[in-house]
């Protein structure tokens, strides 16, 4: 749930920011008492949101970021993938995926 208050909040840094942000991260977009959503907008204006069960340092928000828009853009741009096939069927993103969740609640 609180994935879905964090994309309202991207939304609006987004709007913020306009086009000119220098930084696609947009950090903690929404906070509970039992953890933290982050934000990051890639350059094709996908939004992706990070929620963290504990308190996290940027540095490994950030990290962790760059790992996923970078599983994301390869997953996006497999030559092999299927037109209009979710991105789940590509084993190196679902691998990406896991090796985050490992280390976040979302």
């Amino acid at each position: 749930m609180r994935a879905h208050a964090a994309l309202d909040a991207v939304d609006a840094k987004i709007r913020a920011f306009g086009a000119t942000t220098p930084s696609r991260y947009l950090g903690e977009c929404h906070r509970a008492h039992d953890g933290a959503c982050f934000g990051y907008v890639s350059c094709a204006r996908t939004r992706m949101i990070l929620e963290y069960g504990e308190d996290v340092s940027e540095r490994t928000v950030r990290e962790d970021f760059d790992q996923l828009a970078e599983a994301y853009a390869e997953a996006a741009c497999d030559a092999f993938g299927e037109v209009g096939e979710r991105m789940e069927g590509n084993a190196a993103f679902r691998r990406a995926l896991a090796a985050l969740g490992e280390r976040t609640v979302g």
